[in-house]
């Protein structure tokens, strides 16, 4: 199929989703990384990772809530750009039926197998048991809002309101930074009293969600259907989905009770504390791909496959860019970083955030390879393999932690997955879309690694080190002025240089017209 018609891309509304999406998180991250630091000194070493071990007993549910997550974006972004609301109206509400379906099965596999696990499985010292319960039981019912959610999300995604996202996470954060401040005056158990408090933003948020949806889009008001055709296909499509979040939660939550399980809750401590940096830093590229990704589905939907293909091709070289440019500085002063951020730095910390981030950097080019997969439909190929490659990590990691290698291995491991599953993705969208390897290879990847061994070989060579907070500040921007130019003059095409300069032209006119 060819791509036919005018053109579906809305590049402005792509750039301006973007900028919304910036600010939210820029936001987000700062008081996020100030409520980690005091949360850390508040609860202590163990009884945090204590917390971040049990939530992650319920977290590894979050495939459910996944597997549909994607599925119900593409299906109204399919409706949104037929203008079809009657097919809209119809998808929301089978999908908050399946939702609430995946609710009730989540709550019941919660309150067996789940609670088995946290008091047989985890290492939980004896004095924190009572509270590792609440927060589990907390964590339980902010996962089932959470997963009733999800076509409530998709739905002001599919619209493209990124500025809800905005405004809603503003009050999401100050509710949080309230609990932190709570927190140090409050003398009763402060591992039970955070776990409860977070438990009730979740319920404040979900509902602001709920709210806007019904009073802004008719199609969002819940009406039984029962069209088992329908029914059948969400399911089918979500079934290939489930079997992909399966394991890319378990690639993750799986090795958080690994490291629990081999080294207790002070190592889970440093995983917990890589990972909070990883995702402020992932965010930023999360928020571009969020923008790009229903312009993606609506092309395709309506025919105009070269250019889905060529926006998949742009978000993946972008999006890698954009990630290589965050973590660079943070990668070669990782030291510095935490003792500017943390009162004190858990072991293993800070070779636990440069793997992560490493990792982060390879599947920066994954988001907008597995949109272009999700927009076609056919996912079976690619879900099974993809998905079959990451849940490798878990057995693999568990084999080497049991002969004796230390903590980081897992991130090792992880690594190494990551770049084989990239690989796999491009051999199957090669099957399922009119996409050549060897073509992307050459316009999307190779500009990118040259930037990438020139940066860190420079970076290497000069060995800077930064003691004071002027030095630090200096060397961020001394290293960031000239990786931007090198990914000006090496890392993008001239098509790319125009696109990018005409989005900032064109902000910058819209800011200060």
């Amino acid at each position: 199929m060819n791509s036919v018609g005018k053109s579906h891309i809305n590049n402005k509304l792509i750039a301006k989703n973007t900028i919304l999406l910036y600010f939210r998180m820029l936001f987000a991250m700062g008081v996020s990384l100030y409520t980690s630091n005091v949360v850390l000194s508040q609860l202590g070493i163990v009884d945090f990772g204590v917390f971040e071990a049990v939530a992650g007993a319920v977290t590894m549910l979050s495939f459910l809530s996944g597997a549909m997550s994607t599925g119900t974006q593409r299906y109204l972004s399919f409706a949104i750009a037929k203008n079809d609301e009657s097919e809209l109206s119809k998808t929301f509400s089978v999908t908050l039926s399946i939702h609430s379906l995946i609710a009730i099965i989540a709550f019941i596999f919660s309150e067996t197998y789940g609670l088995w696990l946290v008091n047989n499985v985890l290492e939980i010292p004896e004095q924190s048991v009572v509270a590792a319960n609440w927060i589990y039981q907390f964590a339980v019912l902010s996962f089932m809002i959470t997963i009733t959610q999800v076509p409530y999300h998709a739905m002001i995604i599919a619209h493209e309101r990124m500025g809800v996202f905005a405004y809603i996470t503003i009050v999401e954060v100050i509710l949080k930074l309230g609990i932190v401040i709570l927190l140090q005056y409050i003398v009763m158990d402060k591992l039970t009293l955070y776990g409860g408090s977070l438990c009730v933003v979740s319920i404040i948020i979900g509902a602001m969600y709920r709210l806007y949806c019904l009073r802004n889009f008719p199609s969002s008001k819940y009406k039984f259907i029962w069209e088992p055709r329908f029914f059948k296909e969400l399911i089918s499509y979500a079934g290939w989905n489930l079997w992909g979040n399966l394991a890319s939660v378990a690639s993750r939550q799986g090795l958080v009770i690994l490291v629990n399980t081999f080294f207790g809750p002070a190592v889970n401590t440093a995983q917990a504390l890589a990972y909070k940096v990883n995702i402020s830093i992932a965010q930023f590229v999360g928020g571009f791909q969020m923008a790009m990704n229903p312009q993606m589905v609506k092309s395709y939907a309506v025919g105009h496959i070269d250019e889905m293909l060529k926006l998949m091709k742009r978000g993946a070289k972008l999006s890698f860019l954009l990630m290589f440019l965050l973590i660079v500085p943070v990668i070669f002063h990782i030291d510095y970083i935490l003792g500017l951020w943390l009162k004190f730095t858990p072991a293993y910390t800070a070779i636990f955030c440069q793997l992560t981030l490493i990792t982060s950097l390879i599947d920066s080019f994954a988001g907008p390879l597995m949109t272009g997969a999700q927009a076609t439909g056919r996912i079976k190929l690619y879900q099974s393999v993809v998905g079959g490659i990451l849940l490798f990590s878990l057995p693999l990691s568990y084999i080497l932690l049991r002969l004796g290698y230390p903590p980081q291995t897992i991130f090792v491991v992880s690594i190494a997955i990551s770049l084989i599953a990239f690989v796999a993705r491009l051999f199957v969208l090669q099957r399922i879309l009119p996409f050549s390897v060897g073509a992307f290879v050459k316009q999307v990847v190779m500009r990118p690694l040259i930037l990438c061994a020139i940066t860190v070989s420079a970076y290497l060579y000069l060995n800077i080190q930064v003691d004071t907070f002027f030095e630090f500040i200096l060397s961020v921007v001394t290293v960031e002025l000239v990786a931007v130019i090198l990914v000006a003059l090496i890392g993008v095409n001239r098509d790319e240089r125009k696109f990018v300069y005409s989005k900032i032209k064109t902000l910058i006119k819209n800011k200060f017209a």
